[in-house]
């Protein structure tokens, strides 16, 4: 039916079917229920009070959940020979790479972030050179704070650690020998300020993982093939033996042929790396391991993308 309507100030208005009253704090409702309206308001009556009167306040804000999130990131694969060609069976330093964060429901900005790396080996272990690995990471502020932590073999949670950290070129040093922890995984998690520009942006704090060692007082890098070194490493060795980096192009870490000295195969999993640790492939060249190989680097990574898994 239709709502009832009176003349007020020579307008046409909606009647109201509901009355409300406070009295010291005590509040009462009450409704009109039909469209008869015998203006009485005693249909239906509700009452309501506040103890104490002071109970009322303004509505709170709601609360929003954390949520804590994994992204597998890959393999990665070096030669440790470097700048000499090695043997380019690409399994003297393994280690996998996983990506995480911590964000909000109410704006999906990110609070805490960072990467988590685990070591493998060759089943033969015929690698004695002493290498660690470090970490570059991209788009870090100031401000950000770091945690580091440690899972080693066997252990089922990780515990604190102090990994180096040198802030001038934004490198944390995990471990200088990688062969005397060989399952261990290393935890870099960064911890954001609410205010800052990271935050507010959504912004992910990329890692470049890479190879170093310290030859007659001196630093090697070795990243993956393409990728600049640090200002810390001796550029007296680019250019030398097998390495054709041309620093002035900003080319870095390539040489002729089909072997690289270092890759980073994206989603590969420690099973599609078998072959990698299997002992009877140790100082065997890819090529003779994987068929789709040199296809692979002959498209420049256009095809047989998935070489490994065969």
């Amino acid at each position: 039916g239709n709502i009832p309507t009176a003349k007020y100030n020579n307008a046409t208005v909606q009647i109201p079917m509901s009355a409300v009253y406070n009295i010291n704090g005590q509040v009462l409702i009450s409704f009109e229920d039909d469209l008869d309206w015998d203006k009485n308001y005693s249909d239906v009556i509700v009452t309501f009070q506040s103890n104490p009167l002071e109970a009322i306040a303004p509505t709170p804000e709601p609360s929003y959940e954390f949520i804590e999130a994994t992204e597998y990131k890959g393999f990665y694969a070096f030669e440790d020979q470097w700048p000499s060609k090695g043997d380019y069976d690409m399994n003297d330093i393994l280690f996998n790479s996983n990506y995480h964060k911590k964000y909000s429901t109410a704006n999906k900005c990110i609070y805490e972030e960072g990467y988590t790396i685990k070591t493998f080996t060759n089943a033969a272990k015929k690698e004695n050179l002493k290498s660690g690995i470090a970490v570059k990471l991209d788009d870090i502020t100031n401000n950000d704070v770091l945690e580091f932590s440690i899972k080693k073999p066997g252990a089922s949670t990780f515990s604190p650690a102090e990994f180096e950290y040198d802030s001038s070129i934004k490198v944390v040093y995990v471990t200088d020998n990688i062969k005397s922890e060989i399952g261990t995984e290393y935890k870099i998690n960064v911890i954001h300020p609410e205010e800052s520009t990271v935050l507010q942006t959504g912004n992910k704090v990329k890692a470049k993982p890479f190879v170093y060692r310290d030859q007659d007082g001196k630093r090697i890098e070795i990243h993956i093939s393409g990728e600049a070194p640090t200002n810390r490493a001796d550029k007296s060795f680019f250019g030398t033996e097998d390495d054709c980096s041309d620093l002035n192009n900003k080319t870095y870490y390539v040489r002729e042929g089909s072997y690289p000295f270092g890759f980073f195969l994206s989603g590969a999993t420690e099973n599609n790396m078998k072959k990698f640790f299997a002992a009877e492939n140790e100082s065997k060249v890819l090529g003779d391991v994987f068929s789709d190989y040199d296809s692979w680097v002959i498209s420049n990574g256009t095809q047989k993308r998935d070489w490994y898994k065969r």
